[in-house]
């Protein structure tokens, strides 16, 4: 299966979903909330990505579902020091 990143993109009759290089839309759907809930599931299926595209046409939100090139650094972000391998106390600067 080929592992199309999935576009949301708003539509005559609402918001599109187009799956990158298609000819036609996958769906459209009325609301925005209903065409993201069936790009996720599409986007989950096949592990691609998804990017909804606000009414100027940029993107504006994008989800990684598969393998993602750049993983964020979870251990950083919670405050694990691995030098006292503990969670250090957060404080803002």
């Amino acid at each position: 299966m080929a592992r199309r990143n999935q576009h949301i993109l708003l539509h005559a009759g609402g918001r599109a979903v187009w799956g990158a290089g298609s000819q036609r839309a996958s769906s459209v759907n009325h609301t925005q909330r209903e065409a993201i809930a069936a790009v996720r599931e599409i986007a989950q299926n096949q592990g691609s990505e998804m990017f909804i595209h606000g009414r100027d046409g940029r993107i504006r939100e994008r989800n990684s579902y598969g393998n993602d090139p750049f993983p964020p650094d979870w251990p950083a972000l919670w405050g694990f020091s691995a030098r006292r391998g503990r969670l250090a106390r957060y404080r803002p600067r």
